[in-house]
């Protein structure tokens, strides 16, 4: 490709720089049609809808960052031209606006994660209230039992385990403690599926957060030193590292105050953790008990069923030894 003539150069650098411009504008357009293709439809209170717009805004940040690179080009190539210095100075202030707003999707991603595995863990807490809730239900209709065709019909009517034929041989107590095991270990088998928020089906989630959050920092970088300031001829990030390039002193100060808060930020989380696991094994030692109490209650049911029956044969004994004496006088 042969050079323009000098004579043809400024014309030559002003067409470039116009079609530069307008790449940039184009690739802006791109970037906000990406981002509003996958955010659609919004949901604003789901926390999987707030991890997936930090991750479509960080990942397809790129698209921008190019966008003002080529924009700054552009300028540079025409510093003359006022329409392509007029957009150079709009996109720097929002460049400048967009690393703040990167920088906000930290706390948005760690509220979005908070808020996820607080909804998974009362989702489970629900659904074994409700399962602990049908099954005392199941229980109750077993003890009431009379006959075993009474406990196949009770177990039909609140949709219990269902009795095979052949359990009807058996003695009717035989039969209660069957089916009372069968449902201890359908809650069992529950209680030990319920997924927690720590599973691995949650961990893409997880990880895609932590990808989402390290490019955010990156984006962020990316759009402070896209932020060009006309009034100083700096760049936002080099407003902001110029104290640390001029006095070493006062960076390493900071340096040390923003380490001593992270050390505190790593116990804080630490201890978190340890009352997190101390509530958990509470939360444990609690179900036990209630577990226990309930069995309980069960043998003591159990065990007035026995005595009401034991009474109730003694006392048609009592009644037929006295009408087998009536009929002997």
């Amino acid at each position: 490709m042969a050079l323009p003539d000098p004579e043809a150069r400024p014309e030559y650098s002003n067409k470039v720089s116009s079609i530069l411009s307008d790449i940039a504008i184009g690739l802006f357009a791109l970037y906000v049609a990406f981002v509003v293709a996958d955010i659609v439809p919004i949901r604003v209170l789901d926390p999987l809808w707030m991890v997936a717009l930090a991750g479509t805004l960080c990942n397809t940040s790129t698209i921008a960052l190019a966008g003002l690179a080529f924009l700054h080009l552009a300028a540079g190539l025409c510093p003359s031209s006022g329409p392509i210095a007029a957009r150079r100075l709009w996109c720097s202030r929002l460049a400048a606006w967009a690393a703040v707003g990167f920088l906000m999707l930290l706390p948005l991603i760690g509220y979005a994660n908070w808020k996820g595995i607080s909804n998974i863990r009362l989702a489970n807490v629900r659904n074994i209230a409700v399962i602990n809730k049908k099954a005392a239900e199941i229980t109750n209709q077993i003890v009431q039992a009379s006959t075993p065709r009474d406990l196949q019909e009770r177990m039909a009517k609140v949709q219990g385990p269902a009795l095979p034929n052949e359990s009807f041989a058996l003695p009717l107590e035989n039969l209660k403690k069957q089916a009372l095991a069968s449902v201890s270990q359908s809650v069992r088998v529950f209680e030990n599926q319920a997924v927690g928020p720590f599973a691995e089906a949650y961990m893409p989630i997880y990880k895609q957060s932590l990808r989402a959050a390290v490019l955010s920092v990156v984006a962020a970088f990316g759009f402070a030193a896209g932020a060009w300031n006309p009034k100083t001829n700096t760049t936002l990030l080099q407003s902001i590292t110029s104290p640390f390039k001029s006095s070493p002193l006062k960076s390493s100060f900071i340096l040390s105050i923003l380490a001593e808060k992270l050390k505190q930020f790593k116990r804080s989380m630490q201890a978190r953790t340890s009352q997190a696991l101390a509530r958990e094994a509470l939360k444990k030692m609690k179900d036990n008990q209630r577990k226990v109490y309930l069995q309980r209650q069960k043998d003591n049911k159990r065990s007035e069923v026995v005595i009401r029956n034991l009474r109730e044969n003694l006392k048609r004994q009592a009644e037929q030894k006295a009408n087998s004496n009536h009929r002997r006088r």
